[in-house]
């Protein structure tokens, strides 16, 4: 009898099912991915700074169900920086977007349903962050329940070290023609100017940056350019 009775009570519990399987009705999620286009370089404290365009994959194995929010969030690689979102574009496809909004450092968009055998892609283009004392890189990491993002992040901007080492240039002019003393409007010879750097090392020049080039004889700066 004892038996008996135990065997009611587990198939009670159980619901007669298999433990650990999956629930009727029950959907199985995607697996995820990001990536960005390119990684800026963007000063360590700066408003709407341009960072580089991202990309969001969904695979098509597994689905959604609508309403499943996809949260972006945006963090320096290094110190205790501030970085927030200010400026983005969203587009998708196989997948809607029905809400974006940002409040920080977190973008969040809710995700309309997506179905199994087919991959979505939802796409940020035009960025701009502002940054408040940050160092190393700007990195987003993407949160969606139930869905593992492999890579768990995109570098998204570099930052520049304050300021930055002077790049290697190189000044040379093409041709040298004859000018008179005196001369106005005179034609001058033809440059070829070369910037090199590596931001990632320290060396280069950030957005804005001003490339002064004095014109003047051996004898002294009373030469005046014009005309480039």
């Amino acid at each position: 009898m004892a038996v008996a009775l135990w065997a009611v009570a587990f198939s009670v519990v159980t619901g007669g099912g298999v433990v650990g399987s999956t629930p009727a009705g029950a959907t199985t999620p995607p697996k995820g991915a990001i990536f960005a286009t390119s990684s800026p370089a963007v000063l360590p404290t700066g408003l709407a700074q341009p960072a580089g365009s991202l990309t969001i994959t969904l695979s098509a194995a597994g689905s959604l169900t609508s309403g499943a929010t996809l949260v972006l969030q945006i963090a320096p690689s290094a110190g205790s920086g501030i970085v927030d979102w200010e400026n983005y574009d969203v587009s998708a496809e196989a997948v809607t977007v029905s809400r974006v909004g940002a409040l920080g450092d977190a973008l969040d968009m809710v995700l309309g349903k997506k179905s199994a055998n087919t991959a979505a892609t939802i796409k940020l283009t035009q960025i701009t962050v502002s940054t408040t004392e940050v160092a190393g890189a700007i990195v987003v990491t993407p949160t969606l329940t139930g869905v593992v993002f492999t890579p768990s992040s995109a570098t998204d901007a570099t930052v520049l070290q304050t300021p930055p080492n002077a790049p290697t240039v190189t000044l040379v002019a093409e041709s040298q023609p004859q000018l008179s003393t005196g001369e106005s409007d005179g034609a001058a010879g033809t440059w070829t100017l070369s910037m090199s750097g590596d931001i990632a090392a320290g060396s280069g020049w950030a957005a804005g940056s001003t490339l002064t080039i004095t014109v003047s004889p051996p004898s002294g700066s009373n030469c005046v350019g014009e005309g480039y």
